[in-house]
């Protein structure tokens, strides 16, 4: 649950501020740090580097439905409490 838990805070916090906070306060290992910042990074490093290239009306279509399905995991979690 650690590691997942990180791999979403990877994607929404700043990767700076939970490097310190997660170093400072927390006694996780390494490998596990890693493969979660590894895995919470990917996604925006690959949009933030191809996105830029389409057209713009692409891009808010694109920016749209992963609101619309972020949004709806949120939902989802939240109806099972796991949030």
């Amino acid at each position: 649950n650690l590691f997942w838990s990180i791999v979403f805070l990877r994607m929404i916090l700043p990767v700076d501020v939970l490097s310190y906070a997660l170093g400072l306060f927390s006694k996780i290992k390494f490998s596990t740090y890693f493969w979660a910042t590894l895995i919470g990074i990917i996604p925006f490093a690959f949009i933030l580097a191809y996105i830029g290239e389409l057209p713009f009306y692409y891009q808010i279509n694109i920016f749209f439905t992963i609101f619309l399905i972020l949004a709806l995991a949120y939902l989802m979690l939240k109806k099972k409490k796991i949030i």
